[in-house]
């Protein structure tokens, strides 16, 4: 028996004359899944305590594992676009700060005295 460990929903079997036969899942209900996949849910219901002949069982981890694998990917996506829309509003934002030259002035300058004023209009 031979099996393609990116799809165990086929395997192949040798038969007495040398010929491959493709073999499917009994139920073809179930979806494809690789090799690490079946790992992956045979260690989670090990660590459960439950059965690991039970394919119904190892199909309903397998699917469970991909949700929280979705989940997260759409998580990490919006975590990643957010910062991406962050980065591009900060980023313009150094060139908008007031650089003083001077920031302190000089003890002979009176800012006050010599700042030109603005007119002013009674009003009556």
């Amino acid at each position: 028996m031979s099996y393609d460990p990116r799809d165990l929903s086929t395997v192949f079997v040798l038969g007495p004359e040398g010929q491959r036969y493709a073999v499917r899942f009994a139920d073809l209900r179930h979806p494809s899944i690789t090799l690490a996949e079946h790992r992956r849910a045979q260690a989670i219901l090990r660590e459960r305590g439950r059965a690991l002949e039970d394919e119904d069982l190892i199909f309903a981890v397998i699917e469970e594992q991909r949700a929280l694998v979705d989940a997260a990917s759409i998580r990490t996506r919006e975590a990643r676009r957010f910062s991406e829309r962050r980065d591009r509003a900060l980023d313009g934002v150094g060139a908008y700060e007031a650089v003083d030259a001077d920031p302190e002035p000089k003890e002979s300058e009176n800012v006050l005295r010599d700042h030109p004023g603005f007119e002013v209009e009674e009003w009556s």
